[in-house]
């Protein structure tokens, strides 16, 4: 069994290994170079930690509790105001009929005039408005506040999680945290968006999209059952999972010390230098590929057409240069290199598995609403990972 000692390059090796890949990726786009020294690491990496990691243990505690339990309230005001916004809605139709009725019946005994049951009216529908918009808005701000407070509170668990990694690293006491790690080029971030309808929308206004669903939140909720979904990253840039924090120096080891001890990696391979070298690392050792979950993208035309469905019959946008199709073609070409040998792409993206550099032992589509069978392919995987350890 290799020792963790001997999953960390010295750090002559990895510059080689990163200049190698940059130069490789370089010579995949006709001679341009694409990436300089700047951008082979994390966009994030320069950036510092929150003031809140300077507080003592027991005060973040309080923090997180206090946040906790803001959070949970805001999520009883976001559903129980959209239980009250939808009962005061159905209700105001009926109520403005009857209303409607009986101005026209004073109309009829010439008590008031045509013109002012129409003002009167109208005042009534704006009085509804002036009292139901600003409760249907708070519902809205409140759900948005439980989303932010919610992935606060991932990302400073995320902080909690690799600290704790560094130190059990070391000491070897205490159980490691379960976790997912979550390897994507940065650039991925809000990138792959699907129009999700309802059952309501689905059934008599196809066209109509009613929610959205995206990539990283769907893996986040499909692998929960794993451990806590972590990535490298800026604290709040997404809601999704949680987001640590890494400094140009340490960010390789950062991965490194991740990947040990991740219970499941999830891999979204690319042709930037940094994901190509995080790629690479999984292949070089034996014991991380086995818990590796490969991701492809679907690509921007496919998700444009899904979600313009009426729009896409008479127009389709050219698709650009940097898509992911073109960025998987070059990631493979640079990593055929070293004799790994990654599947062609699919327009639809796809969930794979790998027990060696040139094997895909298990394929799964990934779904026109992200919404692959991601149970069994956690199911299949295990097992294969099982037969390989």
């Amino acid at each position: 069994m290799l020792q963790f000692q001997s999953l960390v390059k010295p750090k002559e090796q990895r510059i080689s290994d990163r200049m190698r890949l940059e130069l490789c990726h370089s010579s995949r786009t006709n001679g341009k170079r694409m990436i300089d020294a700047a951008t082979i690491m994390p966009s994030h990496v320069a950036l510092r930690s929150m003031d809140y990691f300077s507080v003592p243990v027991e005060g973040r505690l309080l923090i997180r509790s206090l946040v906790w339990l803001i959070e949970k309230l805001l999520q009883l005001v976001f559903v129980g105001g959209g239980i009250f916004s939808f009962a005061f809605f159905m209700r105001l139709q009926p109520a403005l009929k009857r209303r409607y009725d009986y101005l026209q019946m004073r109309v009829l005994k010439n008590e008031i005039t045509q013109s002012e049951a129409s003002i009167e009216i109208a005042q009534q529908i704006l009085a509804a408005m002036a009292y139901g918009v600003p409760i249907v808005g708070g519902c809205g701000l409140a759900g948005l506040a439980a989303h932010r407070l919610g992935q606060f509170r991932r990302d400073h668990s995320a902080k909690r999680l690799i600290e704790t990694v560094r130190a059990r690293a070391v000491t070897t006491k205490g159980r490691m945290p379960k976790y997912v790690l979550y390897l994507r080029t940065f650039s991925s971030t809000n990138k792959y968006v699907r129009n999700k309808p309802t059952d309501l929308s689905r059934g008599l206004i196809p066209a109509l999209p009613s929610e959205h669903t995206e990539l990283e939140r769907e893996i986040q909720k499909s692998l929960s059952g794993e451990g806590k979904l972590v990535a490298l990253g800026k604290p709040g840039e997404h809601v999704g999972g949680g987001r640590m924090l890494s400094t140009e120096t340490t960010w390789q080891d950062d991965v490194v010390l991740l990947l040990k001890f991740a219970n499941w990696i999830v891999c979204v391979p690319s042709s930037e230098a940094g994901i190509l070298w995080e790629t690479q690392l999984l292949f070089d050792d034996q014991l991380l590929l086995p818990k590796t979950l490969f991701l492809m993208p679907p690509s921007e035309n496919y998700l444009w057409k899904k979600n313009h469905r009426l729009l896409s019959l008479v127009h389709t946008p050219a698709i650009p240069e940097t898509s992911s199709s073109k960025s998987w073609e070059n990631m493979r070409a640079c990593l055929l290199a070293s004799n790994i040998m990654m599947p062609p792409y699919r327009e639809t993206g796809c969930l794979f598995y790998m027990t060696s550099k040139s094997t895909v032992t298990l394929i799964e589509d990934l779904g026109s609403r992200f919404d692959a069978n991601w149970n069994a392919v956690l199911k299949e995987a295990k097992s294969l990972r099982a037969t390989l350890a």
